[in-house]
């Protein structure tokens, strides 16, 4: 009754009474067409149902090949392995608002940032958290992404690759429509940090709380336009294709005055290979540095 659903040709549609709508049109039209004295009533599966309630929830956050999987043991794995996390910011996002011709262009420009930036973090095994006002949150979870096949470490590397390549030229072009140019270049810095995340589905909202969510935070507030800050945990775990022409240390301090250390990336040319569970054959490529 219900159209076969795969990761490959997944629609989703968030309107709230879509499935009762479809349901309710295929029982009068087959109704007409059998010449019935009495109108049909279809009933959905669980699956379909647990489905269905999971678009409404979960389509604007998760990978769409995660949406027919998620449930509350699904959340839980996700709990116990480590996360990604992953905040973007744009600096100088006041002079956007302050400058611009109207704020209906920046309305519709930072749609279109979001959009765009939410599409990119999705098609790689990314949960999409939520618009800050000027950036956003995003985490890159272990569990998930390796039940998609994927390396989450190389699924982060990829996804601020893209962004970056996507934002870059887009504040540079949103710059000409001002009417001031500012003394600070334009764009998104991202900071990124590991740990043991917490998700939690509170009334069909994501909730997520972590150390890392705070450093990453942090390592964001030590960068500038098109930088992407790691910790030191991240550093470690890169350090193998990481050198002086991609990688450079830098120090900052909190808010609160504490002083530390992190990584600005070159990005571009930096990929994870994770450690193999089998012996490397012969031929096999190495790390790409």
């Amino acid at each position: 009754m219900y159209p076969n659903i795969t990761p490959l040709n997944l629609v989703v549609n968030s309107n709230r009474f879509f499935f009762q709508k479809v349901l309710s049109n295929f029982e009068t039209q087959l109704s007409e067409e059998l010449k019935l004295p009495v109108k049909l009533t279809c009933s959905a599966t669980a699956y379909e149902e647990s489905f269905h309630k999971n678009v409404l929830k979960w389509a604007a956050q998760l990978p769409d090949a995660v949406i027919p999987k998620i449930d509350e043991t699904y959340i839980s794995n996700m709990s116990s392995f480590d996360s990604l996390v992953v905040v973007g910011d744009i600096r100088r996002s006041q002079d956007l608002m302050t400058y611009g011709s109207n704020p209906n262009v920046y309305r519709d420009k930072i749609i279109e940032f979001m959009n765009r930036t939410r599409e990119i973090l999705k098609s790689n095994c990314g949960l999409y958290d939520r618009f800050t006002g000027d950036g956003f949150i995003a985490y890159f979870n272990k569990y998930m992404c390796e039940q998609e096949g994927k390396d989450y470490y190389e699924m982060m590397l990829k996804s601020c690759r893209e962004i970056l390549e996507f934002s870059n030229p887009f504040f540079e072009e949103w710059v000409h429509l001002l009417r001031r140019i500012p003394e600070t270049d334009i764009g998104l810095c991202i900071g990124v940090d590991s740990g043991i995340v917490s998700f939690k589905d509170l009334d069909n909202q994501l909730f997520a709380i972590g150390d890392a969510c705070v450093w990453a935070t942090r390592m964001n507030s030590a960068g500038n336009k098109g930088d992407v800050i790691l910790n030191n945990l991240l550093y470690h775990v890169l350090s193998k294709v990481l050198n002086g022409n991609n990688c450079e240390k830098i120090n900052s301090i909190t808010k609160g005055g504490e002083h530390f250390s992190a990584y600005r990336l070159q990005i571009q040319n930096i990929h994870h290979v994770p450690t193999r569970k089998k012996p490397q054959e012969r031929g096999e490529p190495g790390a790409i540095a």
